[in-house]
């Protein structure tokens, strides 16, 4: 399809009217235009949208134990942990930990409230008197 475009518009010479008859914004023609002076007719396929790199992977290895140690040392949430890190100058959001837990499938610590548990005999005094 863009390379007929490309052939339109070597036929007419004209930008606007290629870019009318084939129902396309001028600025999406001089893109594959530009495209096809620059890397040839081999090139006009779609591109990856995918970054090259990403920035924000500065996970190391040590980090990753550092992370795993406090989650079995203290027990402590992502986002507790994060903020530990945080005051040690290792600034991580709470999600990239979150993700370290999860790529190492470590379960969710579940916190039980002993006071909600103790507080029934409150509600029942009857049920403990008697």
């Amino acid at each position: 399809m863009r390379q007929k475009w490309l052939e339109l518009y070597a036929g007419t010479g004209s930008v606007t009217k290629t870019a009318l008859r084939c129902g396309i914004a001028r600025s999406t023609l001089y893109r594959w235009i530009n495209r096809e002076k620059e890397q040839g007719k081999s090139e006009l396929s779609d591109k990856s949208k995918r970054p090259s790199r990403l920035a924000n992977m500065k996970i190391t290895p040590e980090i990753e134990t550092i992370i795993l140690n406090l989650r079995e040392t203290r027990s402590w949430g992502a986002q507790r942990i994060a903020n530990y890190l945080l005051r040690k100058r290792i600034k991580l959001s709470a999600m990239t930990v979150w993700r370290v837990l999860k790529k190492h499938q470590v379960k969710a610590v579940v916190k039980r409230c002993e006071k909600f548990i103790s507080s029934s005999s409150r509600f029942f005094p009857s049920a403990t008197s008697g």
